[in-house]
């Protein structure tokens, strides 16, 4: 985790800090939230860590933030996104409140047939000109699949 600090991963986040900081504020803010995921994906190298994902839960819905990490390419993100929606699905209704700049990437999640787009929220991330969200949410599993 330190690593992907260090390399830019989480802007704005502890800058300036020193490491026992930052593991203390991260510590915190991952207990704070409902679950914590390091989302890997495949490399040359093996499957390598490519962002942490906090979910917040909420009954039967659960809410992923995703950060990447500054080494994560699209595709490692496109199949670890895909990977973890399809299988929070199975027992979740997963909702993404995706900020303008990642709504062509969710919207290329919906085309794996687990997500589908509902809707713009106006203001979902405060009230400054710019802060709407699209909601995406997870389809629910076809009986039967695997």
């Amino acid at each position: 985790m330190t690593v992907a600090w260090k390399r830019g991963s989480f802007p704005g986040f502890m800058d300036g800090a020193d490491k026992e900081e930052f593991l203390d504020q991260m510590v915190d803010r991952i207990a704070g939230s409902g679950a914590a995921y390091v989302l890997e994906a495949a490399s040359p190298k093996g499957h390598i860590p490519v962002g942490l994902m906090l979910m917040a839960s909420h009954g039967h819905r659960v809410e992923p933030h995703v950060s990447w990490f500054s080494w994560a390419m699209p595709r490692q993100k496109m199949e670890s996104v895909v990977h973890l929606v399809n299988e929070l699905r199975r027992q979740f209704l997963v909702v993404v409140p995706a900020k303008k700049e990642d709504w062509p990437f969710y919207t290329h999640v919906c085309k794996h047939g687990i997500m589908k787009r509902v809707g713009k929220a106006e203001d979902w991330f405060g009230f400054e000109a710019g802060n709407d969200s699209m909601i995406f949410i997870s389809r629910r599993p076809s009986a039967g699949a695997v």
